[in-house]
C-alpha cells in the first residue's frame, strides 16, 4: 500500500497510518508523537489473537539531521 505522512506537530500517529506499515514526517522542530490507542491498532491491523504483532517505520525526512521524531506510546 502507499505509505502515510504525519503532520509536522504534535498530531497523534493514527492506527490508519500504522496500518500502511511507512510513515513519514518532515519537521521543522523536535516533534514528540504518540501513536494511536492500542484498542485502534489493534482494530486497524486486525491484531486478534494475543502476541500478535505488527511492524511499521517512522522515517524522519528532515534534512539538516537536527530535527528529531521521538515517537511514544499511547494508551
Amino acid at each position: 500500500g502507499a505509505q502515510a505522512t504525519t503532520a509536522d506537530s504534535t498530531a497523534v500517529v493514527s492506527a490508519a497510518n500504522i496500518a500502511t506499515g511507512i510513515i513519514q514526517c518532515t519537521p521543522t522542530a523536535d516533534r514528540s508523537k504518540a501513536t494511536d490507542t492500542a484498542a485502534n491498532i489493534i482494530s486497524a491491523l486486525s491484531l486478534d489473537v494475543d502476541n500478535d504483532a505488527a511492524d511499521f517505520s517512522l522515517i524522519n525526512l528532515a534534512t539538516d539531521g537536527e530535527q528529531n521524531v521521538t515517537l511514544t506510546g499511547g494508551t
